[in-house]
């Protein structure tokens, strides 16, 4: 049951219409924050978050990771997302 349910959140993912697409990768150079009216946020190559630099995710952010990247966070990481709007880390 579990596989059904990630490949119908998947499909939802890659396929709800009226999303924008997001590009992101390399440092964040000052603090960020994403929102979901700008989904999905595709991490085209590694994504750094250094020291004192914070990236904030608003409830129902979703993260689109291309094979072999990754998300290394040196500052903060702040995940606003709950039950009923979760942010969303998943690869493509």
């Amino acid at each position: 049951m579990k596989t059904f349910s990630f490949i119908l959140t998947a499909i939802f993912i890659l396929n709800f219409p009226g999303w924008t697409e997001v590009h992101l990768g390399g440092e964040i150079t000052k603090d960020m924050t994403l929102y979901s009216s700008d989904n999905p946020y595709i991490i085209n190559e590694n994504l750094t978050v250094p020291t004192d630099v914070k990236l904030t995710l608003k409830s129902g952010t979703v993260f689109l990771f291309k094979s072999s990247t990754s998300m290394k966070i040196y500052g903060k990481l702040i995940v606003e997302g709950s039950i009923e709007n979760q942010v969303i880390f998943t690869s493509i």
